[in-house]
Order: C-alpha cells, then structure tokens, then sequence
C-alpha cells in the first residue's frame, strides 16, 4: 500500500544524463551516476523492511540530519540496492551511529578513512554478498551498493561534503564503498560475529574505521613466521592510531593461511 513520503521533491529532465548532471550540481551524489529516487522505488524498500518511514534510525552528524527509514530508502536506491538490501543497510546505520564508532571523527578528520562494513551470518549468501575472490573489489553488485548507499547517507543526511566539511587531505577511494562478506564456511575459526557474542545463526554487520588496505607477501608455512612477517607489516603500516596506542589493526586472512595457523593447533585468539 502506498504512503506518503515526507522528503521533498525535486524536478529534473527527463533525459538520464541531464537529470545526473543536475543530481551533480545539487551536490546529492558520489561523483557517479545515480539511480534517480522515484518514489515507488524508495516505497518499494520501505515496504520490504515493514517499518514506519518516519522512524528514526540514527543522528548523522555533522550536521544532526536524523537518517529516518525514509531518508535510508532515498540513499539505499540511488547507490542502486536492491530492497533485500535494505535490512543491512539500515544495519549498518545502526553500527556507526554507536557512539563508540566516533562518526563525527571519521566524517571530518583530515585522515584518509572511512566506515568499512563487514557482513556475517545467513543474509551473506541470501542476498549474494561476496565473501571470497575479489571480495572487496569490483562486480558484486550486493557489496558495491550497500556500502556505496551508506557513504551516500552519510553524504547527504550529515550534510558533509568532501573537501568542505569532509577534510580528508587525499581523500580515499573506500569512501564510494567499501563492503565485503566473511568466508565462514571456509574458515577453521569462528567467524567475527560470534567472536563478538552472536548467534552463529544471526546476521550481522560490523563496522569499523578504515584506512587500509596493506598488502603483505607471506611466502612461509609455519605459523611463527606468518605471524612475524604480519606483525612487521602493521608495524610498518604507521598510521595515528598505531603511533598512538589505540587503534585496533583489523587483519583479514585468506582460507589458506589461516588453515596454516589451525592446523599448528593455533586459536584465533592466540
């Protein structure tokens, strides 16, 4: 059944790419096209989740905007999601909303990050998240777009444009997006999410500030010096918050090098 929605109308021509071109000028986008946020699109994702439009999911700062489920949609179509995306999406708004995430640090801080969202349990391969190959690359249309509709969020609700408000020196190519799903079924570890204390049978979204990646060549098989040559490389690495004592390095492994560790009897705690 069709709502009404709050959010204010814009007219634009008809032709697509003059209605991008004056998507662009508004300031309401990436720098990429855009799917235009008509409003059976943006019900279609309201109605998917079966939540009020107006309720409100999180303040976005810098500016305070309120991300309402309604706002969310907007986003959630023009960086091109499906609406079984919608759920993690307004997951993710969720995560970085915890005041522990420091938002308003990653939207304005000089530094090259951003939020990087990283997805577990049943809904990776419901939706068609990559979890493998290429799994923070191009093609995947599922992390592509949940990540990109979350930057778009944070663009367009907290009102923070790059080089303006947002302050990033260089900039960072993971502010378009940067999502990816973990290999669960081909780990010898428990996943990240019940690391954390969730149901294996849960889904969830974790968020965490980005500034990466490093890559690191590791031509050894034993565990000691796998874990050597990782823990010189994020020595290495040298960002703010390693010099300062508080960061939390965030390593992604591959199946093979983490069956090297397993097999030696290693935890992933250890």
């Amino acid at each position: 059944m069709m709502r009404t929605l709050q959010s204010k109308r814009i007219d634009g021509p008809s032709d697509p790419a003059a209605l991008f071109t004056h998507m662009v000028e508004l300031g309401i986008t990436d720098g990429l096209p855009v799917i235009p946020p008509a409003e059976e699109y943006v019900q279609a994702m309201i109605d998917y989740v079966g939540l009020p439009a107006d309720e409100e999911i999180a303040l976005v700062p810098p500016e305070g905007g309120i991300a309402t489920v309604e706002k969310l949609a907007i986003n959630a179509v023009m960086a091109g999601c499906l609406p079984e995306y919608f759920p993690v999406v307004i997951a993710a708004m969720h995560a970085v909303s915890d005041p522990r995430f420091d938002l308003l640090g990653i939207q304005t801080t000089t530094n090259p990050v951003t939020p990087v969202l990283v997805i577990n349990g049943p809904i990776r391969n419901q939706i068609g998240v990559n979890c493998g190959r290429g799994c923070m690359g191009p093609g995947f249309r599922a992390n592509a777009t949940i990540g990109r509709a979350l930057k778009l969020a944070l663009l367009n609700i907290g009102a923070c444009p790059p080089g303006e408000v947002a302050k990033s020196i260089h900039g960072y190519p993971g502010r378009f997006t940067f999502c990816f799903g973990e290999l669960e079924e081909e780990s010898p570890w428990e996943p990240l999410h019940v690391e954390m204390g969730f149901s294996a049978k849960q889904s969830t979204v974790t968020a965490f500030g980005g500034s990466g990646t490093l890559n690191m060549w590791i031509g050894f098989s034993t565990p000691e010096n796998v874990a050597h040559t990782v823990a010189d490389g994020m020595r290495a690495y040298g960002t703010n918050g390693y010099l300062r004592g508080t960061g939390i390095p965030v390593i992604v492994m591959g199946p093979g090098h983490a069956r090297i560790f397993s097999k030696a009897g290693w935890s992933k705690q250890r």
